[in-house]
């Protein structure tokens, strides 16, 4: 049963990869069925295959479906893992993102900046995954108008994938254009001096918000087992 339920998750990794979210869902229910029935809540295989049926549900527009996985998968990676481990870092950022998009600012800031704190302090402050956090924050900041903060955020995030991905890569290039609006809506006389930021490249945009959501899907949940 549990060689079974591995080879689903994995197609269905795959599928969810390839923007297939629809066929990767109800290999995920499959492998998460057997995998509760013999090897419980908190196992760390469990806890992928929730993850990563929430995500199906987030890409899918199901985001009242996806919330309540999210969170199982949080608490059951922090009881498993630990605050500090990167699945249990990772999934915060996963609910506090899907929180923002609810409307739910207030717990998703709480959430992203211990997110973002717990990054920094594991990972080094330059680590893509910490520039992931840093726009994320920002993002909520801006919602809600504290547009100095976010934009410190935004031109931090940027600094740090200038520097781990490069100029023209899409998350990048998403950065630049969030930044860019940012200071649009920044009183000329009081906004600080900026370098000018590159346009972003055509359908850049989803292809980021894709890499940041999925690619752990199938690459950054493998490190339950570490």
């Amino acid at each position: 049963m549990l060689t079974c339920a591995g080879k689903q998750q994995r197609l269905a990794e795959a599928l969810a990869y390839a923007k297939r979210y629809a066929d990767a869902e109800p290999l995920y229910k499959e492998s998460l069925d057997v995998r509760l029935a013999v090897l419980g809540e908190q196992h760390y295989k469990t806890l992928q295959t929730i993850n990563g049926l929430a995500i199906v549900h987030e890409m899918l527009g199901r985001k009242a479906e996806a919330e309540p996985l999210f969170r199982r998968a949080l608490t059951g990676a922090t009881s498993a893992l630990g605050e500090a481990h990167l699945v249990t870092l990772r999934t915060m950022n996963h609910l506090a993102s899907l929180l923002h998009q609810m409307g739910s600012d207030d717990e998703a800031e709480k959430i992203h900046r211990a997110a973002l704190a717990g990054r920094q302090k594991t990972l080094g402050a330059h680590h893509p995954d910490c520039a992931r956090s840093m726009s994320n924050l920002a993002d909520v900041l801006y919602s809600t108008g504290r547009l100095a903060e976010a934009q410190q955020f935004f031109e931090g995030a940027l600094d740090s994938k200038r520097r781990t991905l490069g100029e023209t890569h899409p998350s990048t290039q998403v950065t630049h254009t969030k930044l860019n609006e940012l200071l649009a809506n920044l009183d000329g006389a009081s906004a600080p001096a900026s370098k000018p930021l590159s346009p972003p490249a055509p359908g850049s945009t989803a292809a980021a918000i894709h890499d940041q959501i999925c690619g752990p899907i199938a690459i950054c949940l493998k490190s339950f087992t570490r």
